[in-house]
């Protein structure tokens, strides 16, 4: 009998943003796309290879999606009572098992979480459902998709049209912007050119970029995205600056070729760049100072991690 395979293995880059406060404690999550027991080993290294957290594992336990529904999960019948909720959602807005927000969850709840649960039928339940959330607009009670199972049992997350919706909203999604490149960019470029999640320029930065514009970002999975997506930035190629946005935050990056990547950012040295590079004279306030760390830590030039 041949081997198992080997269980499969992924490279995730975490790229330093301006907003990241580096020194805050991060947490690492992992999700799985079913309820199955999963084990999970990891590490972590920085862009130069060395290793922040050595080889984890950890183990995530098995969700029961069908048995766990205990019989007290049931709809409580609880009706709304303010007066300006009742003008807005109805004064039976889930007192039993229905679709409540599908005739308008737009309306109700914005564009930012629109989804298939816009579809599902839900209602105001007993808090032992396993799946009970607090609710917003009645205090006091729990709603649970799970009290009405039997509603939902039948229903397709793909007939739902604010699927559909919320994923032509989402300023982030990639898109293929062949009708808005000009007659530089198609001599340079594939017309998928930043369509999809691709390291699109890890072959040609140098001969596609100027110099000062190589960096790590060469070997990065990206593509074009709205100007409104929090992370979208300007395209580098002349003349589309204001047209074309790109992000790679999106995408999901291989950090070891990241890290790898030939391409650096070059710092020409003028006197502004070296200006820019002294140090600033400045030290750690007291109250973060660990003990044994000198008052001028950080202040000049040393090798003050030495001891």
């Amino acid at each position: 009998r041949p081997p198992p395979p080997p269980p499969p293995g992924f490279a995730v880059g975490i790229r330093a943003v301006s907003a990241m406060d580096t020194d805050a404690p991060h947490i690492v999550t992992f999700l799985r796309s079913s309820g199955a027991a999963a084990a999970i080993t990891f590490n972590m290294v920085d862009s130069e290879g060395n290793v922040m957290i050595a080889n984890t594992s950890v183990t995530l336990q098995a969700i029961s999606q069908s048995a766990e529904v205990p019989d007290s999960c049931k709809c409580t019948g609880a009706m709304l009572q303010n007066t300006e909720d009742i003008a807005k959602y109805g004064i039976s807005y889930g007192s039993s098992c229905n679709d409540w927000d599908n005739d308008d969850c737009e309306g109700l709840w914005g564009q930012i979480t629109l989804g298939d649960w816009c579809c599902k039928s839900w209602c105001y339940a007993d808090p032992s459902c396993p799946d009970a959330y607090i609710s917003q607009v009645l205090p006091g009670q729990y709603f649970s998709y799970k009290a009405c199972d039997a509603a939902n049992s039948d229903r397709s997350p793909a007939s739902c049209p604010w699927t559909t919706q919320a994923a032509s909203l989402d300023v982030c999604q990639c898109r293929d912007v062949r009708d808005i490149m000009d007659d530089r960019m198609k001599s340079l470029f594939p017309l998928d050119y930043g369509s999809r999640c691709y390291d699109w320029d890890t072959a040609n930065c140098e001969a596609n970029y100027e110099p000062w514009q190589l960096d790590s970002w060469c070997c990065e999975q990206w593509c074009y995205v709205d100007k409104e997506c929090p992370h979208a930035i300007p395209s580098y190629n002349p003349g589309m600056e204001g047209k074309l946005f790109w992000s790679s935050l999106k995408c999901t990056q291989d950090a070891q070729d990241v890290a790898q990547c030939p391409y650096k950012k070059i710092v020409e040295a003028t006197e502004q760049a070296l200006e820019a590079c002294a140090c600033l004279g400045t030290t750690m306030p007291g109250d973060r100072l660990l003990a044994g760390m000198p008052a001028d830590y950080g202040q000049v030039c040393a090798p003050h991690d030495s001891e």
